[in-house]
């Protein structure tokens, strides 16, 4: 039987055909496997890559801002300078002067060093568990010869960490001394964890053989893939290696430089995992061995059928349509004059032809579809990457990528949420404000569905509308909607486009709005805080200068202006205070019946006393003496305050604030009323008065101070009590505050309070 098989020459036929088929498969398998694998690893690399240059960024732009701001305002007082000045007879002095102050001169999770000009260390607020830095740190040496300095080093050659470090000027030039804010780096890359999405680590330029996690709480051993870089001193130093739990890993450390110097004191980087970006490798395995067993059947037959039946004319028939076909003219049949297995082999070309013809058409339709997609994505990341400034030119930027996104011509809206409505903010081909709830879609949109309309509404020119939703963590925000033009008719799949770029749109209008909010608030406390403190550091450099000259009244009128200038700064500061601990859940309120009348006397006498030319408006408190609500009387008085210093500074002089309370015929609830003669506020921005940070004039020239806490912390506390606060207003109509509180019942225990919680905290920006 086997001497028969081998001098068969349908089975050698069939024998080589199989081999070569399986050879075929089999290298382009592993050709697709392995290019598959190098695409899985380069696309790792490159987003490790991108994970470790934006640490550093953040490192080099955001923290090193952060600790030059906090350094330089300490590096500026007069006290300080005066005292390194004198030397070192005065370090202790100065060293008791910065223990008082020190929590307002240095940033959380950092320490303070202030050397003087030979290096000693005067003052420094590093835990004693911690290595301490002294004047041999490259940063104290950088200040010291007037320069400002910034980057990574390890103090006491233990713990590495971020300084920045600046001089203290006299005010010939001469370098008095330095001071350094040293940042632990294992406290700055555990804070940079939640930005990467994975562990950070650090590899000193001194002992490139060790890696340090301290996300992980270990050392490891540096990967022989990043020594050559490592030695090299490249700026990126990337590879794919084994990690050290055993997982495959792509890793990627960029350089960050020693303070003064250009060559690097380490790299900071990430490893991620290959396994979360390596696709369905295992289907495609699968995949390619169907294919090669079907190749490998179909082989099997058609030498089958050919060794049976040697027909020369309809095998050269047969060999005349295979040899179009694989030209790849799939526009005729194979002639089939049989209907035997050589006829039936021809018909099976002819389906194969059919089948290839269909799956070239397929391919075609996908391939236009995925330019399309690219085109489109293309188009979303220009937008959005792009467009630089401000909210208002990124909607402008995202109407018009959505209205060229589909091909022809289209108009495209932006619509924020408000409430239960969508308001216009942003067109793009459309002339006026529309109005996009004559679509009647506003329902689905805002309970986050896409929605795809054929008919215009009367009055649109226009033939169809697709709209998506824009989500920004899981909450719709917004909407987009592209309308077609008149006879035409939206397309299937285009709500897939549009959802893309309304998503990402909603993720950066949001992060560019937080961002803004951010700049415009520390801009704003910056610029307050400096003005009481520069009003106090005068006052008291006049009494210095001019106090013996003279008399008593002018005395006591300094004292008290640098007075309210103090009490201004500390209700700033306290407000600062109270918003951060109302915005982590730990403020708490111990209610029991309050006098309103006497809460708003005390919040009257206060803006008294922090008037230094006395009131210039006139303030009317009307509420009976019995009238009580339930309240924390400190914290009462803390809304009321807020309330009535917002009505009398934007009360012009000669004007009038009333302050009325009164039970308005229900006997559970108090009203308390704030009424000014101000300028009113427009209805479109009245709501966001009570939002965090938010001010009417936001320039830096506005004629009002205010950081733009107090009615917002005053709205958090008043629904902390379990009440609710109302506006009215109007251009040039004053202002109407309303709070509705409820009235006082029976006394609680003395114990009993109500802590700030997922019931009563009011979200921060």
């Amino acid at each position: 039987m086997i001497k028969r098989l081998r001098s068969s020459f349908s089975a050698r036929l069939l024998a080589g055909g199989l081999v070569l088929a399986l050879s075929v498969i089999g290298a382009t398998s592993a050709y697709l496997l392995i290019s598959r694998d190098r695409q899985t690893r380069g696309t790792a690399v490159s987003n490790a890559d991108n994970r470790a240059l934006v640490a550093r960024q953040m490192l080099q732009q955001i923290t090193a801002f952060q600790l030059h701001e906090a350094a330089q305002r300490l590096a500026g007082q007069e006290a300080l300078r005066s005292l390194l000045a004198a030397g070192p007879s005065a370090d202790a002095q100065l060293a008791q002067q910065l223990s008082g102050a020190s929590s307002l001169v240095s940033l959380s999770r950092t320490s303070l060093l202030v050397a003087g000009s030979d290096g000693r260390v005067v003052f420094t607020t590093q835990p004693p568990s911690q290595p301490h830095a002294d004047g041999s740190l490259g940063s104290v040496r950088a200040a010291l010869t007037g320069r400002n300095a910034a980057g990574v080093e390890i103090v006491a050659g233990q713990l590495p960490a971020y300084d920045v470090a600046v001089p203290v000027l006299a005010a010939d030039g001469r370098v008095l001394g330095a001071v350094v804010e040293v940042a632990p780096l294992s406290e700055q890359l555990d804070q940079l964890k939640v930005i990467t999405g994975y562990p950070t680590a650090f590899i000193p330029a001194d002992r490139t053989q060790l890696e340090l996690r301290f996300t992980l709480g270990r050392t490891d051993a540096t990967p022989d893939a990043l020594s050559g870089g490592l030695k090299a001193g490249d700026d990126v130093v990337n590879a794919t290696y084994t990690g050290s739990d055993g997982e495959e890993v792509a890793g990627s450390f960029a350089a960050i430089a020693a303070p003064g110097e250009t060559r690097p004191a380490g790299w900071i980087g990430v490893e991620i995992p290959l396994s979360v970006f390596a696709g369905g490798e295992r289907d495609d395995e699968i995949t390619v061995g169907l294919i090669a067993l079907l190749a490998t059947l179909v082989l099997a037959t058609a030498v089958f059928v050919f060794v049976h039946r040697v027909v020369r004319r309809p095998v050269a028939a047969l060999e005349r349509g295979v040899r179009r076909i694989a030209g790849g003219d799939y526009t005729e049949d194979v002639p089939v004059r049989s209907a035997d297995e050589l006829g039936r082999l021809a018909q099976g070309v002819n389906r194969m032809r059919a089948s290839i013809a269909d799956y070239v058409e397929e391919l075609d339709a996908a391939r236009a579809r995925l330019d399309t997609s690219v085109r489109r994505l293309a188009a979303v990341s220009r937008a959005l990457t792009t467009t630089g400034a401000g909210v208002a030119e990124l909607e402008r930027a995202v109407v018009r990528t959505a209205a060229g996104m589909f091909g022809s011509p289209m108009a495209a809206l932006l619509c924020v949420r408000d409430g239960e409505d969508l308001l216009v903010r942003a067109v793009h081909g459309l002339d006026g404000v529309p109005r996009l709830e004559e679509w009647g879609v506003t329902e689905a949109l805002l309970s986050g569905h896409g929605v795809r309309v054929e008919s215009a509404p009367p009055g649109w020119h226009a033939g169809g509308l697709v709209a998506a939703p824009m989500l920004y963590q899981g909450a719709v925000v917004g909407a987009l909607a592209v309308l077609t033009p008149k006879g035409a008719l939206p397309l299937e799949g285009d709500e897939r486009g549009l959802a893309v770029l309304a998503n990402n749109a909603a993720n950066a209008l949001e992060n560019t709005r937080l961002f803004e909010l951010k700049a415009d608030f520390l801009a704003t406390v910056q610029h307050e805080l400096r003005t009481p403190l520069t009003a106090i550091v005068g006052l008291l450099d006049l009494l210095e200068l001019l106090g013996p000259q003279w008399d008593e009244e002018h005395r006591a009128d300094a004292v008290r202006s640098a007075r309210v200038s103090a009490l201004q700064m500390c209700d700033m500061v306290e407000t600062m205070l109270d918003v951060s601990q109302m915005a982590a859940g730990s403020l708490q309120v111990h209610p029991r019946p309050t006098p309103v009348a006497e809460a708003a006397r005390g919040a009257l006498a206060a803006i008294r006393e922090r008037s230094v030319d006395g009131l210039r408006v006139d303030v009317e408190v009307t509420a009976p003496e019995d009238l009580t609500v339930a309240a924390d009387p400190p914290r009462l008085r803390q809304v009321l305050q807020a309330l009535l210093d917002n009505a009398v500074k934007f009360t012009p002089a000669g004007g009038h604030v009333t302050l009325r309370a009164g039970h308005d015929g229900r006997p559970d609830l108090v009203l308390i009323e704030v009424i000014d003669d101000g300028p009113g506020i427009a209805g479109e921005v009245l709501p966001r008065v009570l939002e965090p940070f938010y001010q009417v004039d936001g320039t830096a020239t506005r004629n009002h101070n205010g950081a733009g806490l107090g009615l917002a912390l005053a709205r958090q506390l008043t629904e902390l009590h379990g009440g609710h606060v109302e506006l009215d207003s109007a251009p040039q109509q004053g202002l109407r505050v309303v709070l509705h509180w409820p009235a006082a019942s029976e006394a609680p225990d003395e114990d009993d309070s109500v802590p700030t919680g997922a019931a009563a905290q009011v979200e921060l920006a």
